[in-house]
This record gives C-alpha cells, sequence and structure tokens, in this order.
C-alpha cells in the first residue's frame, strides 16, 4: 500500500513543529550538561571533604549526583528517539560545511549510511546546479537568515533528488555561528506530478487557443473567464470586452428564453450536448448555434466551472430549409434535414411499389394518430387511414404519376383511430426502375389547421360583406324613419281620436318595429353606438336573473354562478344584457319540454395556442360568460351558420334570423369572442369572451321614470343635411320649438352660412356622412370662425371620425337616427342647456 503523502502545508507545518521540540531539547540537553558539571565538580569536593554538603537552589534538598546523570541520559535519549525516527530527514554541518550529523532518514534519502555522510562536505550530497546557490544560503545563515526553499540533492549512485529543505543557523554556547541545521522532505514524486500538470495545461492551452471551434470558460452565472481566438473572431469582441463580463449583459443571447433552457438543462442533467440557441454578435447579427457545456472543478477556482462549445449552425439550417422542397433528394439528405422536418412536422414517407412496401416516420405515425412503429408497412394499409370518400382520388392520383414518374401531390381526409378526421397534403415524387418498378419518396403533412384558418377567414370576409350590406341598409333605412317618425308625430298632434289616429298610431308602431331591426341589422355590422363603461358582468347577469326566470318560464330552472373577485370589463350595459336575453331566449325554444339554463362566468387566461384559431383574439386575461342549456343541441352544419344573419332553424314566421348575429356583432364590437359548443340532444353552450380591464365597476345611476319634458329655446341652430325631407323636418321641428333655424345642404353651403351670418350661431345640428366634407371636418372648420360654438353631430350610423370600432369618443355629442320630434328637441335642449347666450 502506498503511504497516504501530506499536502505541503501539512509539511511546513510539522517541520516548524519538529525544529522548535529539536530546539527544545538542545536547551534542555545544555542545560543538563552544565549540571551534570557543577555536579561533578561538586562531588569531587565532596570526596576531597572542601564541602559538607550541596543544596539543589529550586528544590532546597540535597543534590544527588546519579540523579542528574540518570536525567541527563533520559533527556538525551528522548533527543534521539525524535531525532532518528522522524520522518524528516535531518543533518547538520559545522561553521565550514563539513556534515556533524545525519539522521536515518536524510541517510535513506541520499542511499548513504550515516557513518558515510559524517565528516563529509555538505555540498557532496547537493546536485552540481544547486551547489552554488547552496554555499550562498550557507552564508545567509551566518547572518541568522533561516530559509525554506526547494532543492536538487545528489544521491550516492549520482542520481538527484528534489526535497523540500528546512535552513536554520545553529550558534555556539557562546553566540557565536557553530554551523547550520537542515531538515528536509523528499517531494520528487511531487515535483512529477506537478511538472505533468504543468505539461498538460500547457497542451491544454495549445489546444484551447488552436481549437477550429469557439471555446469558452464561464461561471455557472455566465461570467467570462477564458475565451479563445476562435471566440473572439465569432462575437466580434475583444478579448478584454469578453473576459470579466456576463454573457446576458453583452446581449450575446439573442432570445434569453434560450438561455433559461440551457439554464434548467444544465440543472437538470448537469451537461448540455447538442442545444440549439441562438446568439448575437456585437454588429447585431444573429447566428444560430449547436452548443454543448460540461462543468469541470478547476485546481485554481473556488467553484466549478462550465467549459462552453458551439458551432455555427446558421448556414446548414438555411440549407435545410431549402432542401426540404427537393424530396427526390431526401435519403441522401435525412440526418441533415432531419430537425428541420421536425420543427415544421412533416412526416416522411418511402413505398416501393415493386414489392408493396411502405416505410413511414414517427412524425407521419404521429399525423396518423399511430403509435410508433404499429403502421403496418404497405400501400394498402396507407389507403386504410384514409378518409372511404377520399380513397378513389388518392388510388387515381398514384396510378396516375406511376404510369410515367415524376411528382404528385394530392390532398385527403384521414381518419385517426380516435375518430377524429385530419385533412393531409402528401407530395412525392415517383422514379421509375428497370422493368418499370416504381419507388415513390415524399413528405405529409397535416394542413387540417391550415383549412380551418383559411374557411374562417372566408366566414370573415362573408360576413364582413353582409355586415357592410346590412349596415349601408340601416343607415338609409334610419333616413326614412327619421322622416316618417317625425311627419307622423306631426300628423298624430293634429288629429282628433278616431279611425284616422288609431291609423297613424299603428304606422308608428310598424315604425318603431323597423327602428328596431335596424338597430340588430347595426349590431350585426359592427356599426351600432356603443357607450362602454367599466362593468362587474356579474352584477349586470345577477341584475336579469329575476327577469330571465319570468321570461323563460317556470318549467326550466336557472341558476347563475358568480365567483368572488371576477374581473371587469369595457362594454355598453344595455348591449350587454341585450345579449343575456337573446341567449335565454334563445335556449328556452331549444327547451321546449323544460330543462336547465346555467349562466357562469370566470376569470380567465387565453393563451397564444387559442389567439392561433381564433383570428380576432388576442393572448391576455379576459372574463368568460358560458350560458348552457340542456335543450335539443345543433350539428356541426348547423354551428357553422348560427351567427349568419336572417339564418334560422325556426318555422317561418317564428324568427328573423337576427337574435344571434345581433349577439355576435355586440360581442366582437366589444373587443371579444363568442364560440358555440353543442352535440344534437346534449344541450348547447356559447361562451363569450371580454377582455378584463382595471378600474372599478360604474355605479348605476338611478333613473327617476319622468321622461323629459319639452323645453322651447331661442337659440340659432345651424342645420347641416344632405336629404332634404330629413332638413325640412328637422327644420319644422326646430322651429316649432322657438329655434332660430339656419339651413345647409351640405358643407359648402354652411360655411358660407356661417360666414355671412351677423348675429351669433349657438348650436351646429350636421349629419356624419355626407358628399366631400364629413360633418367632422366641417365642425373643425366652423370652430376656427366661431370658437364657442356647440356641435351636435346625428347619423344612421357612427363613422370613424367621431367613434372607433362604434365606441363614442368622450366628449363628442350624438343624436342616433331615427330620432323622433321629442327625442330631437330634447337632445338639442341639452346640449344648449350650459349656454348662456
Amino acid at each position: 500500500m502506498t503511504p497516504q503523502r501530506s499536502s505541503p502545508a501539512d509539511f511546513q507545518k510539522e517541520n516548524e513543529s519538529l525544529r522548535a521540540r529539536i530546539v527544545e531539547l538542545e536547551r534542555e540537553i545544555e542545560e543538563m550538561r552544565h549540571r551534570l558539571s557543577e555536579e561533578q565538580s561538586a562531588s569531587e569536593a565532596l570526596r576531597s571533604g572542601q564541602v559538607d554538603a550541596i543544596v539543589d537552589r529550586s528544590g532546597g534538598g540535597a543534590l544527588l549526583l546519579r540523579a542528574a546523570q540518570a536525567a541527563l541520559r533520559e533527556s538525551e535519549e528522548r533527543y534521539r528517539t525524535i531525532v532518528t525516527t522522524t520522518d524528516e530527514g535531518i543533518w547538520t554541518a559545522d561553521a565550514n560545511m563539513v556534515t556533524t550529523f545525519a539522521n536515518e532518514r536524510v541517510a535513506s534519502m541520499l542511499d548513504y549510511t550515516v557513518p558515510e555522510m559524517i565528516g563529509r562536505s555538505a555540498e557532496d550530497f547537493l546536485a552540481p546546479s544547486a551547489r552554488a546557490e547552496a554555499r550562498r544560503g550557507f552564508e545567509r545563515r551566518r547572518q541568522g537568515v533561516a530559509e525554506r526553499r526547494e532543492m536538487e540533492l545528489l544521491r550516492k549512485d549520482g542520481t538527484t533528488l528534489w526535497a523540500s529543505v528546512n535552513a536554520s543557523p545553529v550558534m555556539g554556547s557562546d553566540g557565536t555561528f557553530a554551523g547550520s541545521l537542515v531538515m528536509g522532505t523528499d517531494i520528487t514524486e511531487k515535483r512529477r506530478l506537478e511538472e505533468a500538470r504543468r505539461s498538460t495545461e500547457e497542451r491544454f492551452a495549445r489546444v484551447f487557443e488552436a481549437s477550429p471551434i469557439p471555446i469558452a470558460i464561464t461561471t455557472s452565472n455566465g461570467d467570462i473567464l477564458e475565451v479563445n481566438g476562435r471566440s473572439t473572431e465569432f462575437s466580434g469582441y475583444s478579448r478584454a470586452e469578453l473576459v470579466g463580463h456576463n454573457a446576458e449583459d453583452l446581449g450575446l443571447w439573442a432570445d434569453p428564453a434560450d438561455r433559461q433552457r440551457l439554464v434548467d438543462v444544465m440543472s437538470a442533467d448537469g451537461r448540455a450536448i447538442g442545444f440549439e440557441a441562438t446568439f448575437r454578435r456585437k454588429s447585431g447579427e444573429t447566428r444560430d448555434v449547436l452548443l454543448s457545456m460540461e462543468s469541470i472543478a478547476l485546481r485554481d477556482v473556488g467553484e466549478p466551472v462550465r467549459i462552453l462549445m458551439f458551432i455555427d449552425v446558421t448556414d446548414r439550417k438555411r440549407t435545410e430549409q431549402q432542401l426540404r422542397d427537393a424530396v427526390g433528394l431526401l435519403r441522401e439528405s435525412e440526418e441533415r434535414i432531419g430537425f428541420t422536418l421536425r420543427s415544421a412536422n412533416v412526416g416522411i414517407w418511402d413505398m416501393d411499389f415493386g414489392t408493396g412496401a411502405a416505410q413511414w416516420s414517427e412524425i407521419l405515425e404521429a399525423q396518423y394518430g399511430l403509435q410508433p412503429g404499429t403502421f403496418a408497412g404497405t400501400f394498402e394499409a396507407f389507403v386504410e387511414r384514409i378518409h372511404p370518400d377520399d380513397r378513389s382520388l388518392v388510388r387515381a392520383a398514384v396510378e396516375n404519376v406511376l404510369k410515367s414518374g415524376g411528382d404528385f401531390s394530392v390532398e385527403h381526409r384521414a381518419i385517426r383511430p380516435d375518430g377524429t378526421v385530419h385533412t393531409m397534403n402528401n407530395i412525392g415524387h415517383v422514379s421509375l426502375g428497370e422493368h418499370g418498378a416504381a419507388r415513390a419518396v415524399g413528405i405529409s403533412i397535416d394542413i387540417t389547421d391550415k383549412r380551418r384558418l383559411e374557411e374562417q377567414f372566408r366566414q370573415s370576409q362573408k360576413m364582413e360583406a353582409v355586415g357592410r350590406l346590412a349596415g349601408g341598409v340601416a343607415h338609409d333605412f334610419n333616413n326614412l324613419l327619421t322622416v316618417m317618425f317625425g311627419y307622423g308625430e306631426v300628423l298624430l298632434q293634429g288629429l282628433e281620436p278616431g279611425p284616422l289616429r288609431e291609423a297613424a298610431e299603428e304606422v308608428q308602431r310598424a315604425g318603431e318595429r323597423a327602428a328596431t331591426l335596424t338597430r340588430q341589422l347595426l349590431a350585426f355590422s359592427r356599426r351600432q353606438t356603443l357607450i362602454p363603461e367599466v362593468l362587474d358582468l356579474g352584477e349586470v347577469v345577477n341584475g336579469l336573473s329575476n327577469l330571465v326566470e319570468r321570461l323563460i318560464g317556470e318549467e326550466i330552472k336557472v341558476k347563475v354562478v358568480v365567483p368572488p373577485n371576477l374581473g371587469r370589463v369595457k362594454a355598453d350595459r344595455g348591449q350587454m344584457e341585450q345579449v343575456v336575453m337573446n341567449l335565454a331566449v334563445n335556449a328556452r325554444d331549444a327547451m321546449p319540454k323544460g330543462g336547465s339554463l346555467i349562466l357562469e362566468l370566470a376569470n380567465v387566461e387565453l393563451d397564444g395556442a387559442f389567439a392561433y384559431t381564433h383570428a380576432e383574439v388576442e393572448a391576455g386575461s379576459y372574463v368568460l360568460l358560458a350560458i348552457s342549456d340542456t335543450g335539443t343541441g345543433m350539428d356541426a352544419e348547423t354551428q357553422k351558420r348560427i351567427f349568419e344573419p336572417f339564418f334560422t332553424t325556426k318555422e317561418a314566421g317564428k324568427g328573423t334570423g337576427l337574435g344571434l348575429s345581433t349577439v355576435h356583432g355586440i360581442v366582437h364590437q366589444s373587443g371579444g369572442e363568442i364560440g358555440v359548443y353543442s352535440e344534437p340532444g346534449r344541450g348547447t353552450t356559447f361562451k363569450i369572451y371580454l377582455p378584463r380591464v382595471a378600474g372599478d365597476a360604474a355605479v348605476r345611476r338611478p333613473s327617476s321614470g319622468v321622461r323629459p319634458a319639452l323645453r322651447a329655446g331661442f337659440e340659432t341652430i345651424l342645420v347641416v343635411e344632405d336629404e332634404a325631407a330629413i332638413r325640412q323636418l328637422t327644420n319644422l321641428i326646430l322651429q316649432k320649438a322657438g329655434y332660430t333655424v339656419l339651413l345647409a345642404e351640405g358643407p359648402a353651403d354652411a360655411e358660407q352660412i356661417s360666414g355671412s351670418h351677423a348675429g351669433p350661431i349657438h348650436l351646429l345640428l350636421t349629419d356624419v356622412v355626407m358628399p366631400g366634407v364629413r360633418g367632422p371636418e366641417l365642425a373643425e372648420r366652423l370652430l376656427r370662425q366661431r370658437p364657442d360654438l356647440l356641435v351636435l353631430y346625428m347619423s344612421g350610423y357612427t363613422d370613424d371620425a367621431i367613434a372607433h370600432h362604434g365606441l363614442l369618443e368622450a366628449g363628442v355629442e350624438f343624436l342616433q337616427k331615427p330620432f323622433t320630434p321629442l327625442g330631437l328637441t330634447n337632445k338639442v335642449r341639452e346640449v344648449l342647456g350650459s349656454s348662456k347666450s
């Protein structure tokens, strides 16, 4: 067994302790020799009768010569035992460097016997290269200097060894220099190991610097300790700019998520191999890299460091992307493009039509819902995975290309084992070998989501087109209704009770139903005017629960679930109430024999995956309103059309088909999303997501129940309206209310009248959408002439000039068409209420 060696620090500590003990023993022996000399003199005096007794000064008793001699021998024996048994080589030399003492350890180290060493010059035991320095050291010993150093010694056979030597001066009893005490430890093996380590470190340093790939040494926190030349070349930073700085602070990580993923991998596995990341150079250019990292311990560093090596794969990845379309070279390029294919979820197949054998990649098996390694491996097994209605299409495409070879592409539906249907696009190349043997290789892409998004886009375009038409029709219809309401009111004021008055009232009621229809069209087309406020949707739904119960009847049980700390939304309270009521009525019609209706609210977080499949929604925090019934439910085809205007499953005359399209428009105009989940016979759930907002819900002002009375006015009003019928009706109503009215057919007339009218103009009442200049632009021009002018807009729908997506800007006064005479005069009076003219 090889004895365990102490460290250099342990050797030094033991040497110092041994030296102190030897000095103490020498002092003790010298004292004993002195006392022995005194005792021998005393004994001689006793024998000659010169003295009667000798008294020990310290003990006060008679000093016995034998006891003193025994003590001296004991002390010398202890000294000899320590010197001869220690692991340290010890020898002494006199003032002329002649060896006067050597212990067995030093004699063994030098292959001498102790007697052979005594009397020889100390230089005989030193390697020639060490003698000059030893002589200089001996002279320093004469000056009282003790030293510790490493020295090359010479064995008897001429070989050398290295020793760690402690040399101390020895002084005589008279205080003069008497020689040198040397204690040494054999460190030849230690020196060999250190030399090997230095050699290894030098080789590592040369390899580190000469490496053709970038290498960096960092701490676990990313502080850079060292880099090689290739690292500086790759990064664009100098060594001074890298060493001592943190990789994250320098912005070397183009995507901080890459760094966090690497930290997670190192924490879990202690190493990273083949890790992909993106680095940013000093110039700002980003490069894709494939890196490996290992944790190692260094002697001079307190904690393990990390060795990071990487290669630039940017060009390789670019090549892989280009090779994706070159399916004819797929087999030769499989390893290079494997990562790209996995990232793009592209499956690979290879079919030999001569043998009927087929091979599928694991990705392709996953696309068809199969477990890895379970594909039967034939063309017919592939056909079995295809939807029955598409099998003939696929067979025809394959048979056609097998005749002459070449490229082909075919889309088909595939049925997974769980019954779900996915749309696949297979792209391949057929090559014809000897004797007409055909082989095809290709890729398969799951395009289900792509087709779904395309369908959603087409549906969105169709809804938008219908919405624009509906909005335009509603706008024009509102102008007509305004005239009908206005003159109908005039007729009613002049008719006595009787058949004619009843007929006029019936016309008014029909007009009100028509106005309701136009409001629904505006809601569907997202062109209605909303007055949003911060709402507690739970309070809105709870407030409607009693009304809903009365509306849908006793046979349907209503349950409302509102969690604590429900988030707030920003929406029009009245429109949200209409949404709830419309869906409740829809649920009632789906449960003719009774059932359950659940209105449930919750805070939810929508992630990127949800936003990806719902084009009008962004990921974030939402409030969910789910309205579920236990009714008849709907099939998939019905669900695709339920939000279309005028589509209804009810009998003729029992529905306009605008209820759900109105709900759809209100939700989307409020920045939300609505979806339906239903199966025939299993009920229906509508899920409405509205963005969560900060702030407290608005407090509803209690209504007095008293309708504002018409108050007369005296101010001057400039009316700008391009529809002659509405212009004349407005003039009639306002003049009857006492106002002075200036009529303008359009913006140009309005500017001329404003510039020429000598008196004040208190209010501008203008339509929003007019040929040429729009109402807001006209108001801006007139306000330059008359800064005190008040403005009231009117329109059949709101325009982007005064509304963003139907949300009216704060401080803008607006009158929605159609309006009644009372509605017009009350709104005018409200706007002019602060006027002091």
